[in-house]
């Protein structure tokens, strides 16, 4: 446990596209917290992203940045979800407790092998798959646990992904090595699905389609300890991209919408008007969104999730409270989709 009164030191090893537009945001107004080193392969992406930060140590070389890192508390894990084996133990094995980026691991094995080592050492371990603290899904997980919509009947997920070629992170154009559909586009929603739904008893089927590029199509379908049932279709190189969950229950239902984000209690009959009025409620939140990030010194909406988890992380750090994303959460969702993707590439 760190002390109360002094200041949490971390580094980050990975320093993307994610780190850049919303990582640091975040960390600049969490003051509890100083960034003191960086780590990337790209000397060129070191020197931008350390111009704010002129004292703080570069490296290009993981295992340098490790060996100098005794000062250090935790490290922010932000690389390809396939390299997240070999250097979350290298630093947990150091004794820094771990905050990595989503996926924890691309199979179970990895993701329990790196639970095992923190759980030895004592240390927290915390994939920032961090949905469940979105505005609209903290509302909708509310609304499922509520009694206005009865026991669970079907969750429906659909996932589509737009083309990969155009992405900004290169590696993630490489679908057959980082399992992209299934553990890095999906998995936030599959993770959301089963919380809602509850315990899986079996996965029913897998229907897939792959190219020279990897896994572009899979659905698969889902039963629950409680009898509930989950479908879930997912996509990529999409000529259209939506992502969206609809949840029935015995006594009512909703729907949740992202990119822009939206929930939707659903009326007996879903119908035009109903569906213009939650379409309009999601523009003018859009709206409003867009514009307040033009406001100094204000988190842009897509951020305010990772805030949420990162001070949640440092309270647990300090030992005021639970750790924000429980392995009870991680590995079932992880669990679930090598089972999926055993199937499916």
């Amino acid at each position: 446990m760190i002390e109360a009164d002094r200041k949490i030191r971390f580094g980050i090893i990975g320093c993307g596209q994610i780190v850049q537009s919303v990582h640091m945001p975040v960390w600049e107004t969490l003051k509890s917290a100083e960034l003191v080193a960086f780590c990337d392969s790209s000397p060129a992406t070191i020197e931008s992203v350390t111009r704010k930060y002129r004292n703080a140590r570069k490296y290009t070389d993981v295992d340098i940045f490790l060996e100098e890192s005794s000062d250090l508390d935790f490290v922010v894990l932000a690389t390809p979800g396939n390299s997240h084996l070999s250097i979350g133990e290298k630093i947990l094995n150091r004794g820094l407790h771990l905050l990595c980026e989503k996926p924890l691991a691309l199979n179970e094995s990895d993701a329990n092998r790196l639970y095992t080592i923190a759980e030895d050492k004592g240390l927290t371990l915390t994939p920032i798959q961090n949905y469940k603290y979105r505005n609209t899904v903290e509302r909708a997980l509310t609304y499922a646990r509520g009694v206005a919509i009865g026991d669970i009947e079907s969750v429906s997920v659909r996932c589509r992904s737009g083309d990969l070629s155009k992405e900004s992170s290169i590696w993630r154009r490489g679908e057959k090595e980082q399992r992209v559909l299934l553990f890095d586009f999906s998995i936030h929603f599959v993770q959301l699905a089963l919380q809602i739904a509850g315990n899986v008893l079996s996965l029913q089927f897998v229907d897939s389609r792959t190219n020279q590029e990897g896994l572009q199509y899979v659905a698969f379908g889902v039963a629950h300890e409680n009898g509930a049932r989950s479908l879930f279709e997912l996509m990529l190189n999409s000529s259209s991209s939506k992502n969206e969950i609809e949840v029935i229950g015995q006594n009512g239902a909703f729907s949740l919408d992202f990119f822009p984000h939206g929930f939707r209690i659903l009326p007996n009959r879903d119908n035009p008007l109903h569906r213009g009025k939650g379409d309009f409620i999601r523009l003018a939140s859009y709206a409003r969104s867009l514009l307040e990030g033009f406001l100094p010194g204000r988190l842009p909406d897509r951020a305010i999730p990772h805030h949420k988890l990162f001070e949640a992380f440092l309270a647990n750090l300090k030992g005021y409270g639970e750790n924000p994303v429980s392995k009870d959460e991680v590995l079932p969702t992880i669990a679930l989709l090598d089972q999926v993707a055993e199937h499916a590439y």
